[in-house]
């Protein structure tokens, strides 16, 4: 009599085949026959499955014990160009020694093929007009690019090379060329001056003219005297005066009799200029940065303000220049006056030259505000000239114009040679 010898289960979910022409499923099978059987596999095709498609892995006969569970692995494979669709199989297993009554059948198991993917889109045909348009392009590009990096370039220098504030500068043309129209442009950085300005000082040179010019400089003194007017620096306030009558800061017919002109910067930092040629209608320009820095100060010790108390200049031993206490009271104080160019706050460095035979620290100040409390506070083995050593006091902060800086002390101060004040920015 036919009995149910085996139980199958596997995952009833279909399985996509969505990067692969083949998949794989495993069912379990069970022996539920009460005792020891050897069972055998196999794979059946369902539908419009191909037996060809299927195979079991691994052997397809197999000894069970009692109760005892395999598991089977049945794999799918289509090949090329199969429909798309849902294919079922299923794993049928049977007694080896009694097919005809103790078998069972497993559950469906699914495989999903895709849809193949679309073909690429067929690119259409590119025109030969597209290929000549492009290549003109390419040509148009580099015409332009060799014309920017062949057109003539401005050129100019400045001296000194590196100015202090207030010091005047030239600057030269190096090379100019065939060119119609030369101007000098200075942007100072500052919010109260006219971006970028065209300084009237510096007018426009008419290279064609400046051969004639030079020669009428010659013949005509007062021409001259136009030049110097024409090229002095402006005021610390910046008023540019307007050019003369009759004359443009920015006129080719502008002529002159130099190609260098001067300017004078009223602040420490980095100031463009700017050299603009002029050829056809185009301008050509050049930059260059000019780094302006403060100019160190050295206050000579005999320099004293009237502010100061209790100390002088005298024609003793102690050498030329040196101050020394002329008595020791309660507040014995070297005051100086010291003037920084400018239009903003800069930093200095403080050195002293001095000699002490006994410690006799002092209070630096600026415009009345302690800085340091305890300045010179070692003495230097004596109070002669070969005594005297220098120190680095501190770095101050000195406003533009006028600013006072003063060395006190409850008592006598050393005898003091010269102080100097060194810009931070110079290392």
């Amino acid at each position: 009599m036919p009995t149910r010898a085996f139980a199958i289960t596997a995952d009833d979910k279909p399985i996509p085949l969505a990067n692969s022409p083949s998949a794989e499923v495993s069912i379990t099978v069970a022996n539920a026959s009460g005792k020891p059987v050897r069972g055998q596999a196999r794979a059946i095709p369902l539908g419009n499955t191909k037996a060809a498609w299927l195979a079991i892995g691994g052997e397809v006969e197999r000894n069970f014990a009692v109760n005892e569970a395999h598991q089977f692995v049945v794999r799918f494979s289509v090949p090329a160009g199969t429909p798309a669709g849902k294919y079922s199989t299923r794993l049928n297993v049977v007694s080896v020694q009694n097919p005809d009554d103790e078998y069972a059948e497993g559950p469906v198991v699914s495989f999903i093929v895709p849809e193949p993917p679309a073909p690429p889109p067929v690119q259409p045909k590119r025109s030969p007009w597209l290929f000549w348009l492009i290549l003109a392009l390419v040509i148009i590009g580099g015409l332009v690019t060799t014309y920017f990096i062949l057109r003539p370039k401005p050129e100019f220098s400045f001296a000194p090379a590196k100015p202090f504030i207030g010091q005047q500068i030239e600057f030269r043309i190096l090379t100019v060329g065939k060119f119609s129209d030369v101007r000098w442009e200075f942007s100072e950085g500052h919010a109260d001056f006219t971006a970028n300005p065209v300084v009237p000082a510096l007018t426009a040179i008419d290279r064609n003219k400046l051969q004639g010019a030079q020669q009428l400089r010659s013949q005509r003194p007062d021409l001259a005297s136009m030049e110097a007017t024409r090229a002095a620096p402006p005021s610390p306030d910046r008023a540019t005066a307007p050019p003369p009558k009759n004359e443009s800061a920015t006129s080719p017919a502008t002529a002159t009799a130099s190609d260098k002109a001067v300017h004078t910067f009223f602040d420490a930092g980095p100031h463009p200029v700017t050299l603009v040629l002029r050829k056809n209608g185009i301008d050509f320009r050049s930059t260059q940065i000019v780094n302006v820095r403060p100019a160190p100060i050295t206050i000579p010790a005999a320099n004293l303000s009237p502010r100061s108390q209790q100390v002088g200049v005298g024609n003793s031993m102690y050498g030329p220049g040196v101050i020394f206490n002329l008595a020791s009271g309660d507040n014995n104080v070297a005051d100086y006056d010291v003037t920084v160019a400018g239009t903003v706050p800069l930093e200095f460095r403080v050195e002293i030259d001095y000699s002490a035979a006994d410690p006799r620290p002092v209070v630096l100040a600026v415009n009345g505000i302690d800085i340091v409390k305890t300045a010179l506070p070692e003495a230097t083995g004596g109070w002669m000239p070969e005594n005297r050593r220098t120190a680095k006091v501190g770095v101050v902060t000195l406003q533009p114009g006028a600013n006072r800086l003063t060395l006190s002390r409850k008592g006598a101060i050393p005898h003091l040679k010269e102080i100097r004040l060194i810009p931070s920015s110079d290392k």
